[in-house]
């Protein structure tokens, strides 16, 4: 009896050694391909086709003619190859990409194509391959894929290559060191992974360019970044530490202001250019670059800091209509309500970004050549909730209003609350404040209300000389 109960031990035993050193070969089979097909299928909720299918525990691993589809994205590839383990190449299903540079001598994808349908987004005829060969003296690691993408226009191409080495046989990715290079030509706009393609097509523009260059080593990694697009363009040298991009030298952003531009992304930084129609001379922005941090791995929005940078929006045509056409109306600036279009001038003004508050200094700004007037405050991305301050100084209020004797420093301010899209005035208060200004008896109690001492004043002094000064110069 115990000799038949060992016996039968050592056959259920045996049996499942056998199955287990078999188990990638039967996979490869014509039932097992279909078994791991459907049980793939039912798991991920997709569809999944494979017409060859090659694996063995310690490689390589081949397939061919591979089409996976869900609700979110579409994958296909006519054949790849590596050199791995099997359980480096299950890795690969994870978005895991380290097997490929560490530990596969030798891999081949021909054909490959991606489809995002949420972003409506594709990388074609993706062809790619690599090495990774160990010797007593270290390592040396290289990859090149080549891709195209899709677009109206003109042909898009994504080229990324590497040349990396290590002292070590079996180096980290840490422990690398060498080029990796980047270069992107014509790529549509709406490859930005944001949900309102409005927003990054009248940011980019259709199509931009970018090149990346990344000198690979322990720590800090410098990289050297080129980007241009219709509508914006900017370079810059950075580093990236343990996933977070710090600059290492100021970043001028050269950008083009257009309707859309105005509507879908200036508008959010004041409504004051929620109507700028077009640049009349070019308008930049310029980043400072200390303690300025981007976290991409992973990219947490709440993590941005831009501590320091000035916006230099120069001048610019705007519809007549919005947030100045609400203030002229109150202020009684009849000579402008038949104007279709006004030309803003803007004095450079400083801002900072801490997550999603957007701080703006003080914005000072000309109407027209004749009205002078500031604005600025704090806009909460996340909530899109207005808190400006608006402000007419001396000198719009005498030309306005004909006062002759008025405090040089004099101003009417007041609150702007609401969303980009629909600024909210306190219209009575600002009526009662003009009224004031048409009583002389009582001209001097009421501006010690809008004269507050500079020290409990949010509103910061202006920065002297202004652009337009050089008109009264003339």
């Amino acid at each position: 009896m115990n000799s038949k109960i060992k016996t039968i031990l050592l056959t259920i035993v045996s049996f499942f050694v056998v199955l287990f050193v078999f188990f990638p070969t039967l996979l490869s089979t014509k039932p097992g391909k279909s078994l791991l097909v459907r049980v793939i299928s039912h798991k991920t909720d997709s569809k999944l086709s494979i017409e060859k299918l090659s694996l063995t525990w310690l490689g390589p691993q081949q397939l061919d003619y591979v089409y996976f589809s869900n609700e979110r994205k579409r994958v296909s590839f006519d054949h790849f190859y590596g050199d791995l383990k099997l359980w480096e190449f299950f890795k690969l299903f994870h978005l895991d990409f380290q097997p490929l540079l560490k530990c596969c001598k030798n891999w081949e994808l021909k054909n490959g194509n991606y489809h995002d349908k949420e972003y409506q987004a594709s990388i074609e005829r993706t062809y790619g391959s690599g090495s990774s060969n160990a010797s007593p003296s270290g390592s040396e690691i290289a990859f090149r894929l080549n891709a195209e993408v899709p677009n109206k226009k003109k042909e898009g191409k994504i080229t990324l290559t590497g040349d990396l080495s290590s002292k070590e046989k079996k180096p980290s990715l840490e422990d690398l060191k060498g080029e990796i290079l980047l270069q992107a030509q014509n790529i549509p706009s709406y490859f930005f992974p944001v949900k309102d393609r409005n927003f990054s097509k009248a940011l980019f523009g259709d199509l931009f360019s970018v090149t990346t260059k990344i000198d690979w080593q322990k720590g800090k990694k410098p990289l050297l970044v080129s980007f241009q697009s219709d509508n914006l363009h900017t370079d810059f040298h950075a580093f990236c530490e343990t996933g977070v991009l710090y600059l290492s030298q100021e970043v001028t952003l050269h950008f083009t202001v257009t309707d859309t531009l105005s509507k879908y992304v200036l508008k959010d930084l004041h409504p004051l250019f929620f109507h700028g129609l077009r640049s009349i001379n070019p308008a930049f922005a310029i980043i400072y670059p200390e303690k300025v941090q981007f976290p991409l791995l992973p990219f947490v929005w709440e993590k941005v800091c831009i501590p320091k940078a000035v916006l230099h929006m120069g001048q610019i045509e705007s519809r007549n209509r919005g947030l100045v056409s609400i203030i002229l109306n109150l202020l009684k600036a009849r000579s402008f309500f038949s104007f279709p279009r006004l030309t803003l001038w803007f004095a450079p003004s400083e801002f900072s970004v801490k997550g999603y508050d957007f701080h703006m200094k003080r914005l000072d700004f000309l109407v027209d050549s004749n009205l002078h007037f500031f604005t600025g405050g704090n806009v909460d991305w996340k909530t899109d909730q207005l808190d400006l301050f608006f402000g007419v100084p001396s000198s719009t209020l005498k030309n306005l209003f004909k006062i002759k004797k008025l405090p040089k420093d004099a101003c009417l301010s007041f609150s702007i609350n609401g969303t980009p899209d629909c600024p909210k005035i306190d219209s009575k208060e600002i009526a009662a404040k003009v009224a004031s200004l048409l009583l002389p008896a009582k001209l001097a109690p009421q501006f010690s209300e809008f004269l507050p001492k500079q020290s409990s004043e949010k509103i910061p002094p202006p920065k002297l000389p202004f652009p337009w000064d050089s008109l009264k110069q003339e």
